[in-house]
């Protein structure tokens, strides 16, 4: 065997490179949050509160009822994997992603190039109950505007298809 003076001559290190355990490791790279990448599945249902006056403006609509249009979808916005718990003034809008989305799973938030770098679409706590999506309103579709524990939201075609099961 050879003497360790010797085994580091035969693999020459560039400048600059540190070995961590036998790997190489660049001197000038700086290591953020341990990352790993994992795909959220199509169909998966996120959550979101918003007030129950957002939007544009807080007029009055023809009925004499506050406005519902819902603030649109921002990168900026997180979304929880369960339902949020209600609270007084804020309504609870329910998603649900189109397709398969790759997102990183951190303990902290990473930055919009690290995400891509990655060839991922957002991110997701290292808890697993929060998701940041880059462009959401390109993923995401409104589910239900106004959700309420106990009570399902059921599609025009899901209503139409059971009916048709049972004649």
């Amino acid at each position: 065997m050879l003497p360790l003076d010797a085994r580091r001559s035969l693999s020459p290190q560039p400048p600059g490179t540190v070995s961590v355990l036998g790997k190489r490791r660049g001197g000038g790279v700086e290591s953020g949050p341990p990352v790993r990448t994992e795909r959220l599945p199509a169909k998966t249902l996120l959550y979101r509160s918003v007030a129950r006056n957002s939007g544009p403006s807080s007029s009055l609509d023809a009925d004499g009822g506050a406005s519902c249009v819902l603030p649109a979808l921002d990168a900026s916005d997180v979304f929880a994997l369960a339902v949020p718990s209600p609270s007084e003034g804020m309504r609870v809008c329910e998603y649900v992603l189109q397709r398969a989305v790759p997102v990183l799973r951190s303990a902290e938030p990473v930055s919009e190039e690290v995400v891509r770098h990655h060839g991922c679409e957002g991110w997701r706590s290292a808890c697993g109950g929060h998701v940041l999506l880059l462009s959401p309103a390109t993923v995401l579709v409104l589910a239900d505007d106004n959700k309420q524990a106990g009570v399902a939201q059921a599609f025009l075609t899901d209503m139409l298809f059971r009916n048709g099961l049972r004649s």
